[in-house]
Formats: structure tokens, C-alpha cells, sequence
């Protein structure tokens, strides 16, 4: 099968320089704009052809197109030798009767060459390159089944010629059944060591030794009664434990991977890992791998079977068999190496720090997008209420603004009383006293706040001017346990309330009014009672006159937005005058 595609490949290469002649041919027919580019065209397409001939081949190594060449000579030499591995030196040939169908397959096993060779039952080897002349140089060394030794180490002792070319002839071998291995140095040359493998269907059952379960320390929660992570000891079983019966032990998420260990092989890759797993009534078998591994601390191969294969109670089975490629696949379940398992419900649940982390970081995450949502909330609610407050503290402005003109008016409105009434000396001192006032609104109008002194001394001039036009006894007491000059109240708080018990109060009554008016501290609070002994109003009702509306609707709006300091108001009114009650709280 082998001679067979060598002789296609040999005719491949043949057409392919046909191929190429031809395309040199025509380059050098084509115009002068082009010749340029079809060489290297031509050129490139024969690289490219040449080197997929020569991955097509058999055996790695440099093709050599002369008849010269010591590949051609041991190919064609009517002896039907077949190349195998080559080095700088010299190279591996070997001989054999083909059975009907796929006589061998070439790979590589590190630095070996490996040949499956599909129930083949002798073949012959020889190294072509060496020669009686430098056989000095060279040794070789031939085992059976990595174990028995059929030549020792030793030079070559046997040459052989076909075609002039003389080869050493490296002996004869049963193979049948068997593994092969050749390996040949070169004195000095080490590195320049082959190292052929004849493997004729050798599956030798594999030598397992232990099944270690392994698992990271990586967990945050440890209960003294923690039996499935226990010491390194009860992870580690061996092949007395699984003979004996089935390994059981209790899941744990702590679990990283199975390690299964044997002894090692001269090729170890044919030995595939399956897990065969009955789990919630349900059997299957997967494939795992045949990537064995081998580590510093020792010499024997082992296989990681990843804990995402085993992660549910059930009944489980590793099984390790020895497979031929798969156009030489036969049945080598004899050679099956069974290791039962029983993976049982843990008791305990475990978290790793990894889960821990991710715990973490959701809660923290949801955590972080409702503190932003609640911020951005508050948010929303200062700027409401600041909105709110400014809305509230536009409509007090206004309401002031709205007392102001008020005010004036009603003055307005008593010096032409005096005027009509012919008293032009009066109406000059009211128009002084009017003018002095209406400069100290004009004044207060700028800010919110005013000292009680000034507030009284307002009161006086309002008062004083009245009394030209009212016959009336007024009084004003302002507490010694108050700081009237540095203690502030809103700027024309009482002004409204005084007016309104002049206008109508005491105007109804011609002569013998009276008006008292007293601030005192009463705690923490300010209190101001304003009284006259005019005829009294319903206090039941709405409050009468525009001055007590809009003074009223002041003090909603500035308690709106001074919650911590509000002032309060009651009126209380009957047929021997009215009483006035403003408490101004924590005023102090």
C-alpha cells in the first residue's frame, strides 16, 4: 500500500514539472508587459505543488528528484525497501509484506517517528548513509514491547548494495502483535539521534496505579464536620481500593478535576480516557481525552478528567482503553481498564470564593444602581423642593409687595380725610410722618429680616401718624428678657395686625381707644400679643379686610419653607376687643 502511494506520488511530481516547463514556456512566449510576472507567477504555483508533494509523502524529509539519490536507488531497486525517517546523516528504510488494505500510517510521537502498521507480521530495517567506512560512528539498539531487548547496543555488522549503493542492513523482526522501537545515535551527535516506533496493533491493557481527587483551597466557609474536603490522604486512592470495590466519596464544589495515573508507556497517547456516567436514571458515556500529562515530581503519565464530567450524584466508571487510529480500529474492549465511582450528595453546601466574589459583586453592583437611583431620587426631591421654596419664597414677595400698597393707600387715604377736613397743619405733620415710613418700607423691601427695634420704631411712626386722625391711646412694651436690637423678625410682620385694629377697631369708636402691644419670651419662643378694646369682629368667620388675608397667607408661605422656625397665629375677637397672639417658635 505504501509502494503504491509512493508510485502516485512520483507521478504527481512528474506532472508537476511538466507543469512547470510548460509555464516557463509560456511566460517567455508572452508579451514584453508581462514577462516580468510570470516567472515569478510560474515560479510560485511550482513551490506551492512541490511542497504539498511533499507533504503528501509518506515520510518527512527532503525529496530529492535525481536518480542518484539514495532514496531512489533503495526505492527502485527492485527490493521494494520504503523510506522512513531521515536526518542529516543517514535514513531509516524498512520492508514488509502488505496485507489487502491500509498497510501503515505514518505520525509522530515527540521526537519519534511512529508507523501503525495494520496487522503486518515481519518487517526488515536498514539505514541507508552508512557504510563499512563510517559504521565506527554509529550504534542501534532494537527492544520489543519497551521491555525485551532483541540487539543490544551495537555497530552496524551486516551491508547490503542494490543499484552501487551500499546501506547497512539492521536485521529482521517479527512484529506481529507487537511494538517495535529502533533507535540509532551517531557518536558525538546526540542530538542527531532516530528514533523509529513499529507498532503492529500492540494495545497492551494500561497499568493504572491511583485515582487522586483534587480541589482548590479557594473556599470561605469550612464546618468542623466537613467530611468530603478531609485531608490530601483520603484523596488519594489506589488501585487496591477500586479492586476491592467501588470508590465513593460525597461531591463538593471544591472539587477541581480527577487525576488518573499509570505507569508509564512507550506511547502513551493510544490510551483513550471515556467516563461512563448513570446519573437521575440516564446512562451515557463521553469521551474525555488522551492527553496524558507527566510533571516534575514524577515519571508516570496522568490524565485530568475535569470535575464538569462528574458534578451530579450518581454512579460513574472510568474506562481507559487502548485504540489503533481509527482506519485500524478493532475491538480492544478486553483491554479495557474499568475504575467504578460513586459520587454521593453532599450534606454540606460550600461556597467557593469565586461564587462568594460573584455574590458579592451582583449584590454590590445592585447595591450601587439603587444608591445612584435613590441619589439621583433625592436628587430630584431637592430640586422639587428647592423649586418649591423658591415658588413659596416668589409668592411672599409678592404678598409683601402687595401689603406695601396697601399700606399706602389707607395712609393716602387719611391725609385727604384731613385735607377735606380744612387741618392743614395735621395733614403736614401725617404727610412728614407718612414719608418717613413709606422710606422705611421702601428700605425693608430689601431684605426679609429686620430687628425688633426697628420693627417698634415703624409701629411708633405709624401710630403717631393715626393718632391725628383717631382720637386713641396706644402702648408699646417690648420685654427686658429680649435683645431687641440683634434679635431679628420678618420686616413688616406686625404692621397689618396693628393697622387692622385702628381701621377696625378703634376708628368706630371716636374717642377713648385704647391699643397695647407687648413682645415677651416665653422659652425658646417670641411672643407678641396685639390688643385694642374696639368693637370686635366674628373670629369664627373669614377674616375681614385685605391687610389680615394677605398677612395671613405671609405666614402659611413662611412656614412652608421655614419648618424648623414657624410662626403661629390666633385671633380671638368679641364685644370688648380683640386679641392678636403671634408666636414666632425657636425664635431664640
Amino acid at each position: 500500500m505504501l509502494l503504491q502511494k509512493a508510485t502516485r506520488i512520483t507521478a504527481f511530481r512528474t506532472s508537476t514539472r511538466s507543469l512547470g516547463k510548460l509555464l516557463r514556456l509560456f511566460s517567455f512566449n508572452c508579451q514584453s508587459l508581462w514577462r516580468p510576472v510570470f516567472p515569478f507567477l510560474a515560479f510560485s504555483i511550482l513551490t506551492c505543488v512541490q511542497v504539498y508533494a511533499q507533504r503528501m509523502d509518506t515520510i518527512s524529509g527532503p525529496y530529492y528528484t535525481t536518480k542518484d539519490s539514495l532514496q531512489y536507488k533503495m526505492e527502485a531497486g527492485g527490493e521494494k525497501w520504503i523510506r522512513g525517517s531521515r536526518n542529516e546523516d543517514f535514513q531509516v528504510f524498512l520492508k514488509y509484506k502488505r496485507p489487502a488494505e491500509h498497510a501503515g500510517q505514518v505520525s509522530y510521537y515527540g521526537d519519534a517517528t511512529l508507523y501503525w502498521l495494520n496487522g503486518v507480521g515481519e518487517i526488515e530495517l536498514a539505514a541507508a548513509g552508512i557504510t563499512q567506512q563510517n559504521a565506527d560512528s554509529f550504534i542501534y539498539h532494537v527492544t520489543a514491547n519497551d521491555s525485551a531487548e532483541l540487539v543490544s547496543w551495537t555497530r552496524p555488522q551486516e551491508f547490503r548494495s542494490v543499484k552501487g549503493l551500499t546501506f547497512a542492513y539492521l536485521g529482521k523482526f517479527q512484529v506481529g502483535g507487537k511494538l517495535i522501537k529502533l533507535e540509532i545515535y551517531k557518536a558525538g551527535n546526540y542530538r542527531g539521534r532516530s528514533v523509529s516506533i513499529f507498532n503492529s496493533l500492540y494495545l497492551p491493557a494500561a497499568q493504572l496505579r491511583s485515582v487522586v481527587i483534587n480541589h482548590n483551597n479557594q473556599y470561605l466557609f469550612r464546618p468542623y464536620k466537613q467530611h468530603h474536603i478531609p485531608s490530601n490522604k483520603q484523596f488519594h486512592f489506589d488501585r487496591t481500593k477500586w479492586e476491592k470495590g467501588k470508590l465513593q466519596f460525597n461531591w463538593s464544589d471544591s472539587i477541581n478535576h480527577l487525576a488518573v495515573e499509570m505507569e508509564p508507556t512507550i506511547q502513551d497517547d493510544m490510551y483513550n480516557v471515556y467516563l461512563k456516567r448513570s446519573v437521575a436514571g440516564r446512562t451515557d458515556t463521553v469521551y474525555v481525552s488522551n492527553a496524558w500529562e507527566k510533571s516534575y515530581y514524577s515519571p508516570r503519565p496522568f490524565l485530568r478528567i475535569n470535575s464538569s464530567f462528574f458534578n451530579h450524584p450518581g454512579q460513574y466508571e472510568i474506562l481507559v482503553i487502548p485504540e489503533a487510529p481509527e482506519q485500524f480500529k478493532r475491538n480492544t474492549t478486553a483491554q479495557t481498564i474499568p475504575i467504578p465511582f460513586e459520587v454521593i450528595a453532599s450534606e454540606t453546601t460550600m461556597f467557593s470564593l469565586q461564587q462568594v466574589m460573584m455574590v458579592l459583586g451582583i449584590v454590590l453592583l445592585g447595591g450601587s444602581l439603587l444608591f445612584a437611583y435613590y441619589l439621583k431620587l433625592h436628587r430630584n426631591r431637592l430640586t422639587h423642593a428647592a423649586q418649591q421654596q423658591e415658588i413659596a419664597r416668589l409668592q411672599l414677595t409678592s404678598v409683601r409687595a402687595q401689603l406695601n400698597p396697601h399700606f399706602m393707600y389707607n395712609a393716602l387715604a387719611g391725609i385727604q380725610n384731613l385735607i377735606n377736613k380744612n387741618e392743614i397743619s395735621s395733614a403736614n405733620l401725617y404727610l412728614s410722618q407718612f414719608a418717613r415710613i413709606t422710606r422705611n418700607v421702601l428700605d425693608e423691601q430689601k431684605t426679609e429680616f429686620v430687628s425688633i427695634t426697628e420693627e417698634i420704631k415703624m409701629l411708633h411712626d405709624y401710630l403717631q401718624m393715626e393718632q391725628m386722625r383717631f382720637s386713641f391711646q396706644y402702648e408699646i412694651d417690648s420685654h427686658d428678657n429680649i435683645d431687641s436690637t440683634n434679635t431679628e423678625i420678618p420686616a413688616m410682620l406686625l404692621q397689618p395686625f396693628v393697622e387692622n385694629a385702628v381701621k377696625h377697631g378703634i376708628a368706630p369708636m371716636r374717642q377713648g381707644g385704647r391699643i397695647g402691644i407687648s413682645l415677651g419670651k416665653a422659652g425658646q419662643n417670641i411672643l407678641v400679643l396685639i390688643r385694642d378694646n374696639g368693637t370686635g369682629f366674628n373670629s369664627a368667620h373669614q377674616f375681614v379686610g385685605k391687610g389680615l388675608k394677605l398677612s395671613k397667607k405671609r405666614i402659611e408661605l413662611f412656614n412652608s419653607f421655614h419648618k424648623e422656625t414657624p410662626i403661629c397665629l390666633e385671633v380671638s375677637s368679641g364685644v370688648k376687643g380683640t386679641l392678636v397672639s403671634i408666636t414666632l417658635k425657636n425664635w431664640l
